[in-house]
């Protein structure tokens, strides 16, 4: 079980941004493998745009009727992870997500 969280950026009282996380899901069925590390190339949903490496340690697998986006995290067993790259597969049955253990 995995909860899933989004930035949301506010400002305190002096203008200056503060960081906060809400819960977008919790509770989410999935599954999770580790990596010995593993590279990927994003590339986005730009053609043109020049590609970025990533670090990938855990791939997980959700289901697809959720939304994710990239700059979200996913908290599993007490433990963070920022999501590197997120895509569905192919018949959009369930999301392929490469995550980095935050320390």
């Amino acid at each position: 079980m995995c909860t899933v969280q989004r930035p949301d950026k506010n400002e305190d009282s002096f203008g200056s941004p503060v960081k906060n996380w809400v819960t977008v899901y919790e509770n989410i069925l999935g599954r999770m493998r580790k990596r010995r590390g593993r590279m990927i190339a994003n590339a986005g949903r730009d053609k043109f745009k020049t590609a970025e490496y990533l670090f990938s340690t855990h791939l997980l697998y959700l289901p697809g009727g959720l939304h994710i986006e990239d700059t979200w995290r996913v908290i599993i067993s007490n433990e963070y992870y920022r999501i590197e790259f997120a895509e569905k597969d192919s018949s959009g049955h369930h999301w392929e997500i490469e995550l980095s253990k935050i320390n």
